[in-house]
């Protein structure tokens, strides 16, 4: 942990140099090696937790006529951290005189940028004979490639060749690795080296529409969240999709039909748009199709991107480089994918969060689905001897907004949180961080909870970041797809819904001449935001999925803010008399 010394908030237990003594004094084109280097060790790796890669080899590469190459990516120390937290306290605080006064693509950079370092690193890697393949704008991300034999020269480490025990791709990576402390100095982490892809989450809960199937539609969201305007086209909003998901325009345009609004053009960012795909196998676009679908019937008119991240290297890296480089960012980022918070290295936490807090003080609202098998997440979902309390990333996350989900809402009832053993198929996510302290904005409603709730068994960090905070209908959505109609449940519609939201919100907001609404925490934990809400006050999440596995560890619901719908679902009216 804590590699970054400049981060000051994480101990340097993994930090160690390590002295290398020369014995020999060597003379190579003409100079005096020196006789001790000192390396600074990166040893954060998490493949211990993870049983679904095998070693299959240990491969010590020689240098040969066609050596395999790899690429990594050096991830340098950006500068003045803990500064950047302060000022998205300052941008994000309702009662603060500096509230919403974010800050350009180029004044962040200043604040961050470690050009120096940059050139350093890249330097030492061209003059070791690797290819600079692209530097981020601000300097923060350098992707770079070379031989396997080179990398593990450069790095004093031996690459391996794992393969994962489902899909059966195949990938290097090394245990540990070190730097010279020259060059050290300058990264915070190097990465697909020791990191693996996120553990493949279980696949979505879907179905065919039955005659008697109560279901969630765009009517019935409309209806019960009082959405009466939906006419904005300012601003942008995204979907985050991974793992093999195709979206298919032609679905697209039959859901939008049939709901009465015209399908917008989306743009395609990773070319996963396919209704062929999704006529040959559903499961290919079960997810995809179902974020595009509810994203676009909220808010028809704002600019939707369809942002596809390969999961063969790391997805969450391959996301950072994405947003890093964009000095006009997409205002609204929806996140339907979710890992064990457990099995990720601190430097791709800091890394994430460093992104986010960025994103925040550009005007960026970043939303993440809280995950489908309550508490215990989604390894648990066929093993009762996974049960406990495993927080799900990014959603435990302080500087994104987490949805959990509701059911009731298909059926005209009142609100209770989504639980696969009240028939709502999966189960919100939520409960704390192991990783976060709770932030400041939260406290207060945490410990309103834990005064009035129902006690949970012992397990859990109290004092960590709670999740989710809000909530919305997560059971039973129509969805088409390979042109039929489908259900489908999860965390993963929620979030796009309340993403829209924020999306009309800030068109506007953008419309009036005001800033978008950025990072939005702290404005939904406010006092006067308390109107905006349907308290759901009825629930547990101690159930995976489907019910096939009920833990003795879960939360249950209370009246305010609780760890399985937040504070629970919005009422869009209320929430657009209030923000926008």
């Amino acid at each position: 942990q804590g590699i970054n010394a400049e981060y000051g908030e994480h101990d340097k237990t993994h930090m160690q140099v390590k002295t290398a003594t020369l014995a020999l004094v060597a003379l190579v084109a003409g100079a005096v090696l020196p006789q001790s280097s000192a390396r600074v060790l990166y040893d954060d790796s998490k493949q211990h937790l993870r049983d679904d890669w095998t070693k299959v080899t240990s491969t010590r590469f020689g240098l040969s006529d066609t050596p395999p190459m790899h690429r990594l990516l050096f991830c340098v120390k950006q500068k003045n951290i803990d500064i950047l937290k302060s000022e998205l306290e300052a941008i994000s605080d309702p009662s603060s005189p500096r509230f919403q006064q974010y800050l350009s693509f180029e004044q962040i950079g200043t604040l961050v940028n470690n050009t120096a370092g940059t050139e350093v690193v890249v330097d030492w890697l061209r003059a070791n004979g690797a290819s600079v393949m692209e530097v981020t704008p601000r300097g923060e991300y350098i992707s770079v490639e070379a031989p396997i034999a080179t990398w593990s020269s450069l790095l004093d480490t031996e690459f391996f060749t794992l393969e994962h025990t489902a899909t059966q791709n195949r990938l290097e990576r090394c245990k540990s690795y070190s730097l010279p402390e020259d060059i050290a100095q300058h990264v915070q982490s190097v990465a697909y080296t020791t990191q693996l892809p996120a553990r493949r989450q279980a696949p979505g809960i879907r179905g065919l529409r039955g005659a008697q199937t109560a279901t969630t539609s765009l009517e019935v969201l409309k209806s019960y969240y009082n959405i009466d305007n939906q006419e904005g086209s300012l601003g942008s909003q995204s979907l985050f999709e991974s793992l093999g998901q195709y979206y298919s325009p032609s679905d697209l345009k039959a859901f939008a039909k049939a709901n009465g609004y015209d399908a917008p053009a989306i743009s395609d960012q990773g070319g996963h748009a396919s209704a062929q795909e999704c006529e040959e196998d559903p499961n290919n676009c079960g997810e995809a199709n179902l974020d595009v679908q509810y994203i676009t019937a909220i808010a028809p008119s704002v600019p939707t991107t369809f942002w596809y991240v390969e999961e063969s290297n790391s997805l969450y890296y391959d996301y950072l480089v994405a947003v890093a480089k964009q000095a006009k960012p997409i205002l609204v980022h929806s996140i339907s994918y979710g890992s064990l918070e457990k099995e990720l290295e601190t430097s791709v936490l800091d890394n994430f969060d460093t992104e986010m807090i960025k994103l925040g003080l550009s005007g960026v609202t970043v939303v993440v689905a809280s995950g489908d098998d309550g508490v215990a997440n989604f390894q648990a979902r066929s093993s009762q001897s996974a049960c406990g309390y495993n927080p799900s990333y990014p959603s435990s996350s302080p500087y994104v907004v987490a949805v959990g989900a509701t059911q009731g809402v298909e059926s005209g009832g009142p609100e209770i949180a989504c639980s696969s053993k009240t028939g709502g198929l999966i189960t919100t996510g939520g409960g704390f961080s192991s990783h976060y302290d709770q932030p400041s904005w939260q406290k207060a409603a945490v410990s309103e909870y834990f005064s009035i709730a129902t006690k949970a068994k012992l397990g859990y960090n109290a004092n960590g970041r709670g999740y989710p905070d809000v909530g919305m209908a997560g059971h039973n959505y129509e969805v088409t797809i390979g042109g039929q109609t489908q259900i489908e449940s999860g965390t993963s519609a929620a979030a796009p819904v309340f993403a829209a939201f924020i999306s009309l919100a800030n068109s506007a907001r953008l419309k009036e001449g005001k800033p978008t609404l950025g990072f939005l925490n702290p404005v939904l934990y406010a006092p006067n935001a308390s109107s905006i809400y349907n308290d759901v006050t009825s629930g547990e999440n101690n159930c995976c999925a489907q019910a096939q596995v009920c833990c003795t560890q879960g939360f249950y619901a209370a009246k305010g803010w609780d760890p399985l719908t937040g504070w629970g679902s919005v009422d869009f009216k209320k929430f657009m008399n209030l923000v926008a």
